[in-house]
């Protein structure tokens, strides 16, 4: 039974549209962050003059690239004053100092400061984003997009529109996220702008994929593909990677994520934030096509980068995936452990899908130690976020899941009506993957019910 287990979880952990709950991935990292901004004329006498001084030697410290020195520099200047490009400056620095949730902090004061300026607005969604308060990220953004619009900033709205689309699928809300990706689309695209019309394009197919049409997220990610010096090539290629993978092409997935990691290692310019999200989704790409050790690698360098930044809701999805692993290998407590770290994590969040995902793991980890009432529970709070999040991908996997369980429970009927359900859901995806996992399921369902010529 541990082997259903362990093909329920790796259903759910190879699924980007879902599974990424940190908001660093693909095209919502922030790899053009604004420039910093000069301090305001309007102080006056000598306590102006020294604040101004030190002002302008964090000023210099940031456009020299020393972090730290220049996030500490503004932030003996917001000790003293209350300055909003001081704060907008600070979370610049703290952010490539990998200091997240102090960065998330300076960004909200910048924003408040200048409630109508696009830029701050943006980097405090980014920031949201980064440390898994999607909810929010997604208000802030839409804020960014009003002040984009009122200063006809096509690049900027671009971005803010792109961080609206991430916050919106992270959120479960993928028609909203289509909506914001395809307008991110069309503006990048009348700029033009190959590099933002392809991040675009991966939005769009990245939307695709939480609404279950795989057909048209291949579709916007061979739109991407096609747009020279995008700068996404990693990330399309583990797009692909995935896809193969959920196709059941497991050569094909073993090509494309060759590639994709291939890329990540060479490319210098990729933020270490945006690398280390990289490392982290193709890690149970690497796992489930064999590469064991190197994915546990991979999943180290990772957690090594997002544990000491703050990224929580990133380290939250290593703690699942990691306990994926544990169940695969008969560390049984060990996945109990990383499951409830991680839940704990994400309830303290808004990462409505991650948690869900995890809860049905949770669920069958549960029924292995016999309390299956309450496992049945989980696993249909899990469902109903699915189906109230609009999560198309995530619902094969949860009836799934319910199907075994109810099975479990003695309910047999109920269970075969599940079964059924997933096996209905997974071919309107065309995942066949989910498929024969839900085949499977209904054929042990069906032979406990006594209809073994049919189970045949």
């Amino acid at each position: 039974m541990w082997t259903h287990v362990v093909v329920v979880l790796t259903l759910l952990i190879v699924s980007p549209a879902a599974a990424a709950s940190s908001g660093t991935e693909g095209s919502s990292a922030p790899a053009n962050l604004p420039s910093a901004r000069p301090g305001p004329g309007e102080l006056s006498g000598p306590a102006a003059k020294r604040l101004g001084k030190a002002f302008d030697k964090a000023l210099s410290a940031l456009d020299e690239q020393r972090w730290l020195e220049a996030a500490e520099g503004f932030e003996r200047v917001l000790q003293e004053v209350d300055w909003p490009e001081a704060a907008f400056n600070a979370a610049l620095a703290r952010y490539q100092a990998l200091d997240l949730g102090r960065a998330a902090e300076h960004a909200a004061a910048a924003a408040g400061g200048m409630p109508r300026d696009g830029q701050a607005r943006w980097l405090h969604a980014v920031l949201l984003g980064a440390v898994g308060r999607h909810a929010d990220a997604e208000a802030e953004a839409a804020a960014a997009v009003t002040a984009a619009r009122e200063i006809n900033q096509d690049r900027l709205l671009t971005r803010s529109l792109l961080q609206l689309s991430s916050a919106a699928r992270l959120s479960g809300r993928y028609q909203a996220a289509s909506a914001a990706a395809l307008e991110a689309r069309d503006v990048a695209e009348a700029l033009p702008d190959p590099a933002l019309t392809a991040a675009a394009w991966v939005a769009v197919g990245q939307a695709a994929l939480g609404q279950g049409d795989a057909a048209r997220a291949a579709e916007a990610f061979s739109a991407a593909g096609g747009r020279a010096d995008s700068g996404m090539e990693q990330e399309l290629a583990l797009a692909s990677a995935e896809d193969a993978w959920r196709r059941g092409a497991a050569a094909q997935a073993s090509e494309a994520l060759a590639s994709a990691l291939a890329g990540i290692d060479s490319e210098p310019q990729i933020p270490l934030l945006t690398r280390a999200a990289m490392q982290a989704r193709a890690a149970p790409l690497l796992w489930v096509t064999g590469a064991r050790v190197e994915a546990a690698r991979r999943l180290d360098v990772a957690e090594g980068v997002l544990r000491p930044a703050g990224a929580l809701a990133a380290v939250a999805d290593i703690e699942v995936v990691r306990a994926s692993w544990a169940v695969a290998v008969g560390e049984f407590e060990e996945a109990r452990r990383l499951l409830g770290a991680a839940t704990t994590t994400m309830e303290s969040l808004q990462v409505p899908v991650a948690l869900a995902s995890a809860r049905l793991a949770q669920a069958q980890l549960l029924a292995e130690g016999g309390d299956v009432r309450e496992a049945i529970a989980l696993a249909e709070q899990a469902k109903a976020v699915f189906e109230a999040t609009e999560y198309a991908e995530g619902r094969p996997g949860a009836w799934l899941v319910l199907a075994e369980l109810l099975g479990r429970g003695g309910a047999l009927a109920d269970a075969h009506t599940a079964g059924l359900r997933a096996i209905e859901l997974a071919v309107e995806r065309g995942d066949p993957r989910q498929e024969a996992a839900g085949a499977a399921e209904v054929a042990v369902i069906l032979a406990r019910l006594g209809a073994l010529p049919e189970a045949n």
